[in-house]
């Protein structure tokens, strides 16, 4: 793991370099997110219901590299939590009632963008997300015990999302902006262990949508406006 997050420090230094770069703050709009688990089978002897939940987190810090006139790379580094609240199929058990999981990734997006050429313009990305687990929890019906979820499924554990989204950027001489939509979804598996409480997640899927803004200040690389001068010799005579 160690070795995964230098090497991608070591990519964005590089870029940095060599390419026009901006450095910023991305907050997702909490109301406007949502993720849904599908692919969940239940441990007990009846079938349950399961309610995606409102207002997911992922939030953190960008850079934004752009590479060419149309072509940039946006690379991430956000916190992510992934929740859901399920209840036995036909029960009557109402929000505050049913159980709850929550599960915490630190998430680091890497995606390739395609923009247009004005300083207001629109943008569509595609791109993957290792994201690594931080904390995994889960709280039954009628107990305020929040109970830790590690053996389940792990901590420090790798995975990997599929990301793909656009939205609307406007340049500025320093600053830039953005709306963002984005879809994503994990490609390798949540659990370690089949017999967590309630739910079976070794096949499970999380679908998220988030909503964010981003802002970020941009530094140019600097040109060398020195003139080459030419130095005119003269032919040496004896």
């Amino acid at each position: 793991m160690k070795r995964f997050l230098t090497t991608i420090l070591w990519l964005c230094t590089a870029y940095f370099g060599f390419a026009q770069t901006a450095i910023g703050v991305k907050v997702n709009t909490p109301l406007h997110s949502f993720n849904f688990f599908n692919e969940l089978t239940s441990n007990e002897s009846y079938d349950i219901e399961v309610y995606p939940r409102i207002a997911a987190f992922n939030s953190g810090v960008f850079a934004h590299f752009q590479l060419a006139k149309r072509w940039a790379l946006q690379t991430e580094v956000l916190y992510r939590r992934e929740t859901l609240s399920f209840r036995p199929k036909n029960s009557s058990w109402d929000y505050e009632e049913r159980p709850y999981y929550e599960f915490d990734y630190l998430e680091i997006p890497l995606m390739m963008q395609f923009e247009g050429k004005k300083p207001v313009r629109g943008f569509t990305q595609l791109g993957f997300s290792p994201k690594i687990s931080t904390r995994a929890a889960f709280r039954d019906k009628g107990s305020n015990e929040v109970q830790d979820m590690k053996y389940y499924f792990g901590t420090g554990q790798l995975h990997i999302n599929f990301n793909i989204g656009g939205g609307l950027l406007v340049e500025r001489s320093k600053w830039l902006l953005f709306a963002e939509a984005r879809y994503s979804v994990n490609l390798t598996k949540i659990g370690m262990n089949s017999s967590s409480p309630y739910l079976n997640f070794i096949e499970a899927r999380n679908h998220t949508l988030t909503f964010s803004l981003g802002a970020g200040y941009k530094f140019s690389k600097k040109k060398n406006s020195t003139p080459i001068e030419e130095v005119n010799k003269e032919p040496i005579t004896e």
